[in-house]
């Protein structure tokens, strides 16, 4: 008896043990579902590193989702729909074909381009430590303001920080993966912003980027018209059709239709109605339509449509070898001879008011719409670069053989084949020259007296009025010192686009900024150390004219800028080079 109290108590302790042991098991199971989740192990796994820096598995998703949210919203942003490129979001990026490059699925498609945007970014930081250069608390007040704005942008979607960080790049990134992204992004640009600043932009330099690259910085401006012949093809087969539908009905119903109801009543009323359908019911039907109107439509709808002068209601140039020879030769011949009026043009207003007569009297728009057509400049093309192989604008260049001297009022025709309503293997002469009139208002060069401006801002909000008076005139007192002004924009100014760079705004131009920051900066007594307070909707802003020049020399400038940025990235790059795992990167969800 014993024996059994003791296998009982035995079995128990076995349940026991088994419990505690699926307990375990379940809460291990648990825990490593929370902690596969939370990311936990992806932070902790590299994907990419250099010598002194690397990113994790998580923030390579980070990356990656940056790439695929950058190209999705741009295609939103110009109405398309991603699912017109093959980009589904509900289907994995892994299995999904890249309709840019059809070697590739999606997913390898934006991982490359997060994979080398990584990698310069490891091999800048690099360049950055060599250079002993460092973050400061300005940076890292910087990166504070980046992150209460991916906070700002949460709280428009409902959600705390952490569930939009998940949502918009990977359930395995958190809010320290993107903290840490925002560091090597910050040392990254600052290593490219102290190699920028060591380039020379002078006048000097700029005289000598313009006139290496001329090509690149001359532009032309030219009036111009393609008279195509099709166009008025179309209105005259128009008329000629309207012509003859205006003599054909004339004839017509006056031969049958109101003949036969007229007499057939009045002769016999009483007698033919019994006679007739006894005497002859299979011959009347074939031997008099004209006189049974009942009958005539179904003898004459599919004779009439081959026939009459309907026959080209649907006919337009398209018909290729079906064109009217007639007809096409009076369009070419009013198509040369309005473009040999338009050729002596002398001015904009000559050369426009031929264009309007041939809008009113040949392709038939009244007055009104032949203004506005006009109105609308399309024969106008302002700021036109070279290009090549374009004959047009070799010429306009002077890069053609003609050697012509290209000034303002020079006048060209240029003759261009019309092939494409013919068919292939045509007889040349089949082909007809369409003629394009151009007619320069602005030989090739800059475009002088459109400036660009450098201006300083420190913005505050509209209800701080009488705090940005105090620090304006505290400055003023202090001797209005463009350095203290940079200190004072970081400190105060509410303008996070700016205040970073001492509310430095460059290469400003007209119209660009609202209202009455434009008219403050581009008033023409303007000068550099000008000072002023300006209020506008964003609030009111204390101002500080940097300094001003042409506008194309603001864009050499820039160019010499970003050339050296590149040549910085690309210097980098092949001196510093990165490891990569890519089983992490593989393994990314996606």
């Amino acid at each position: 008896m014993s024996n059994q109290k003791n296998s009982g108590k035995l079995k128990k302790v076995g349940y026991i043990v088994l419990a505690i042991a699926i307990a375990v098991v379940v809460i291990g199971l648990n825990v490593w579902g929370y902690i596969k989740d939370s990311g936990f192990i992806e932070r902790r796994t590299v994907a990419i590193e250099t010598e002194n820096f690397s990113v994790s598995q998580s923030q390579m998703s980070y990356y990656f989702y940056s790439q695929y949210q950058s190209t999705y919203n741009s295609l939103a942003q110009y109405g398309i729909d991603p699912s017109a490129y093959g980009l589904s979001t509900s289907v994995s990026l892994k299995s999904q074909q890249c309709t840019m490059d059809s070697t590739k699925t999606w997913f390898q498609y934006f991982m490359e381009n997060a994979m080398t945007t990584v990698k310069e970014q490891l091999a800048l930081c690099e360049a950055a430590k060599a250079a002993n250069i460092e973050l400061n608390d300005t940076d890292y007040d910087e990166i504070d303001a980046m992150m209460d704005n991916l906070e700002e942008a949460a709280k428009a979607q409902s959600l705390s920080l952490s569930a939009y960080i998940k949502s918009n790049y990977g359930t395995i990134v958190s809010k320290g993966d993107v903290e840490g992204i925002l560091e090597m992004q910050m040392l990254a640009t600052k290593y490219l912003e102290s190699e920028i600043a060591k380039v020379d932009v002078s006048d000097e330099a700029i005289k000598a980027e313009y006139d290496a690259n001329k090509d690149d910085y001359d532009s032309v401006d030219y009036l111009y018209y393609t008279f195509d012949y099709e166009e008025i093809y179309d209105i005259l087969i128009k008329d000629k059709k309207d012509d003859e539908s205006a003599e054909t009905p004339a004839e017509t119903p006056a031969e049958t239709p109101a003949e036969t109801p007229a007499e057939t009543p009045a002769e016999t009323p009483d007698e033919t109605p019994a006679e007739t359908p006894a005497e002859t019911p299979d011959e009347t039907p074939a031997e008099t339509p004209a006189e049974t109107p009942a009958e005539t439509p179904a003898e004459t709808p599919d004779e009439t449509p081959a026939e009459t002068p309907d026959e080209t209601t649907d006919k337009t140039t398209d018909d290729k070898d079906e064109l009217d020879p007639d007809v096409k030769a009076e369009a070419v011949k009013i198509a040369n001879e309005y473009a040999e009026k338009l050729a002596k043009a002398t001015d904009k207003e000559s050369f426009e008011e031929v264009l309007k007569d041939y809008y009113v009297n040949v392709l038939r728009q009244t007055e009104d719409t032949a203004k506005k057509t006009i109105s609308e400049g399309k024969h106008i093309a302002t700021g036109a670069h070279y290009k090549e192989n374009d004959k047009q604008l070799s010429w306009l260049f002077g890069k053609d053989e003609s050697k012509d001297e290209i000034k303002e009022g020079t006048v060209k025709t240029f003759t261009e084949k019309e092939e494409h309503k013919h068919e292939e293997g045509d007889d040349e002469s089949a082909l007809v020259d369409i003629p394009t009139v151009i007619f320069v208002t602005r030989p090739r060069g800059v475009v002088e007296g459109i400036y660009a401006v450098d201006v300083r801002h420190i913005l505050f909000e509209l209800d701080d009025e009488d705090e940005a008076k105090k620090i304006y005139e505290q400055w003023k007192r202090d001797g209005a010192k463009e350095a203290d002004f940079e200190s004072l924009a970081l400190e105060y100014s509410t303008d996070t686009g700016s205040k970073f760079d001492g509310g430095l705004y460059e290469g400003v131009t007209e119209g660009e900024m609202v209202t009455e920051f434009n008219d403050w900066i581009f008033d023409a007594k303007r000068k550099s150390g000008d000072h002023g307070m300006v209020k506008t909707t964003y609030g009111w802003h204390i101002m500080y004219y940097v300094d001003d020049c042409e506008e194309w020399e603001a864009t050499i400038k820039a160019d010499i800028r970003s050339e050296a940025s590149t040549e910085a990235v690309e210097a980098a790059s092949a001196k510093y080079t990165s490891t990569i795992n890519y089983d992490a990167i593989n393994d990314i969800d996606a």
